[in-house]
Order: structure tokens, then sequence, then C-alpha cells
């Protein structure tokens, strides 16, 4: 199924798996663990999407787990200011639950860009050019790229496509939550 932004701007990664529909109570429980600081909640997010990728692999054959997880990464100033970075606390977990690997540090943020969630569509394409780097090969690799939303799929797409750059064969996102589209809830 094509989502309405993809139709738009069709995103460097090859596929998208959301757990949930981002409204309530999952909206509010990612707002404290994101924000709020309770860091107890990435070990519940991280079973919980691990289990639906497990469940995702088990019925097509056609997916297959990646070679390595990945986090949305935060600019090393967002980093010291939130203390943690949620993206890696799922990631964490859910590599934990499926027995993966995973990394922090392959893929970098290298501008401080204004936060996505105070900007309109088109112009949160357009705060990413050049904001992610990916320093190291990853020569054929299949990647699990992990963030917390997705709403218009541009951070995650600035990010696929770094790492398609840097060699990844296959680019795969998984959140916890979709935002619906405008004017559906």
């Amino acid at each position: 199924m094509t989502c309405p932004d993809c139709a738009h701007h069709t995103p460097a990664f090859d596929a998208a798996t959301a757990v949930w529909s981002y409204g309530f109570p999952i909206d509010t429980l990612i707002r404290d663990f994101k924000y709020g600081h309770h860091l107890y909640l990435g070990g519940f997010f991280g079973q919980h999407l691990a289990e639906t990728l497990q469940q995702q692999w088990h019925e097509n054959p056609d997916l297959s787990p990646p070679d390595l997880i990945l986090p949305m990464p935060l600019h090393p100033h967002r980093l010291k200011t939130r203390g943690f970075n949620q993206a890696a606390e799922i990631a964490r977990h859910v590599a934990k639950y499926l027995g993966l690997a995973w990394r922090s540090d392959a893929l970098r943020r290298l501008q401080d860009t204004a936060p996505q969630a105070g900007l309109r569509r088109e112009a949160r394409w357009a705060n990413l050019r050049g904001a992610f780097a990916c320093p190291e090969s990853l020569n054929g690799a299949h990647v699990l790229l992990i963030d917390d939303v997705l709403t218009t799929g541009a951070s995650l797409s600035a990010c696929a496509e770094v790492l398609r750059h840097a060699g990844s064969r296959r680019i795969d996102v998984a959140v916890l939550a979709r935002t619906p589209e405008p004017g559906h809830a």
C-alpha cells in the first residue's frame, strides 16, 4: 500500500512498518517516552516493534531480517539537551529481542536542523538536505532503520539516501506509529 506522502515524494527506503496509528493513547506514551524521560517504555516499544516485524517476516517470505539495525540519529547538541536518543533506545531493545546486530554510531546527524514537528510537509523535505552522513561502507547490507514516528517520511528517506550511497542494498524502516493522512484520524 502506498501512502499519499510516498506517492508525492518517492522515499529512498524500500518498505516501512508501523506498529500503531499515531493517536491516543500511543501518542501520549510516545511523548512521555521522548520528552518525559520515561525510559522504561523503551522495552515495551521495542518488544511490540520486534513482534510486529517477526510477524511480517513470518507471513511474507519475500521479507527477511536485516543484517544491521540502525536508529535515526540525533545531532550531538540535541542528544546533549535531551539526554538520550529515543530511536536508539527502541533499536537497542528490538535488536536484543530479535537477536540481531545494531549500532548507534554508523549513521550520523551533521546538522542541527529545525525540529520536523514544527514544519509543513514540503518544508520537512527541504530541511534535511545534507543533514546526515554514513562515514563507512555498508557493502551490500540489508539495514533496518528505526525511529519513533513516521509523518511524511522525509527524515527516514534522507537517512536512507545516505545509507544507499554507503552501499546498503536494502533499507527497511520500522516505527512505533504512523501519523494518519491529513483529515483522517
